[in-house]
């Protein structure tokens, strides 16, 4: 073979002429609940904050109310055209004024288009 000891002489060259891509791994699509579902608040009893999770199976526009035990309305939530998936709301209990609320059992209802859900929890200061 004429003294050459290297059977690819012109494998550098080659190595040189590719190119290595980074390929993202795919981003898993986000579960979508076959049916509207609403959690119970955590924690329940809360003294800070408590997170309200619910579960839609198509856009809709949302409400979350929260009344105290005598149905006034303490804070409300809009949010229009949310889409399908596991979303939460996080409060802080807060009225709509920024202000603590008193210890007491609370209600929060949530519309989201045809359906509605309410659920008690209590705050604890």
């Amino acid at each position: 073979n004429g003294g050459n000891t290297n059977p690819a002489p012109n494998a550098a060259l080659y190595a040189d002429a590719v190119k290595f891509l980074r390929v993202p791994a795919p981003i898993p699509a986000p579960e979508i609940p076959d049916r509207f579902t609403v959690f119970q608040n955590y924690p329940n009893p809360f003294n800070a904050t408590t997170r309200i999770r619910y579960g839609l199976p198509q856009p809709a526009d949302v409400r979350l109310v929260i009344y105290d035990i005598i149905g006034r309305k303490i804070r409300d939530w809009h949010i229009r055209s949310q889409l399908p998936g596991w979303h939460e709301i996080v409060w802080d209990g807060a009225n709509h004024r920024q202000q603590p609320v008193a210890s007491g059992i609370y209600i929060y209802q949530i519309h989201a288009g045809e359906y509605t859900a309410a659920k008690k929890m209590v705050f604890l200061k």
